[in-house]
């Protein structure tokens, strides 16, 4: 198994973004349907797969068989790769957090993968004090190594969905790498 780092997270991502690219509107408001509704609220076979609200986003995670299609995650230890679909739909400017194990590559989806546009979005990506808070567009990535602070949040009526592909995964039965700032 080749070892994962940032370059195999984006390449995942690339490649993932064309599938939703090739995918149907249909198809992929089935995956914002889930996103948006509280995993109480899920078909039972949804519950407990990492779907739905997350410390104020909303998830949808692609399953391990999805991941086995990814030709870059080709000789990848799928244990060790999560890849989700988020929405961020108010203000989540308390939320900037870390994660002390985990990479990720952020990417903002739009219209090319049957998403609305990031409107009034931001995000939040820095090491240092001088760290702001940045317009984040549709189409723009982020390279999140771990332990770096970071966020995302939306103003008036905004909107952002972007893919997250992470190593190893955020978060999971038993365990969250989820770090408040």
């Amino acid at each position: 198994m080749r070892p994962i780092d940032l370059s195999v997270l984006q390449e995942a991502a690339h490649e993932i973004c064309g599938v939703l690219r090739a995918m149907t509107e249909m198809e992929v408001g089935a995956k914002i349907r889930i996103m948006t509704t509280p995993e109480e609220k899920l078909d039972p076979e949804l519950q407990g797969k990492g779907h739905g609200e997350y410390h104020g986003f909303g998830k949808y995670r692609f399953d391990k068989e999805f991941l086995a299609t990814i030709k870059a995650l080709n000789d990848t230890d799928l244990s060790k790769i999560q890849a989700e679909l988020v929405i961020v739909n108010r203000d989540l400017s308390d939320e900037i957090h870390h994660h002390k194990i985990a990479d990720a590559y952020v990417t903002a989806l739009g219209e090319a993968e049957h998403f609305q546009h990031a409107h009034n979005a931001e995000g939040f990506c820095g090491w240092d004090e001088d760290a702001s808070w940045e317009p984040f567009k549709t189409g723009q990535a982020l390279i999140i190594p771990k332990g770096m602070p970071h966020g995302f949040r939306v103003h008036d009526g905004g909107i952002l969905y972007f893919l997250s592909v992470q190593s190893p995964p955020i978060s999971g039965e038993g365990y969250d790498d989820y770090h408040h700032r």
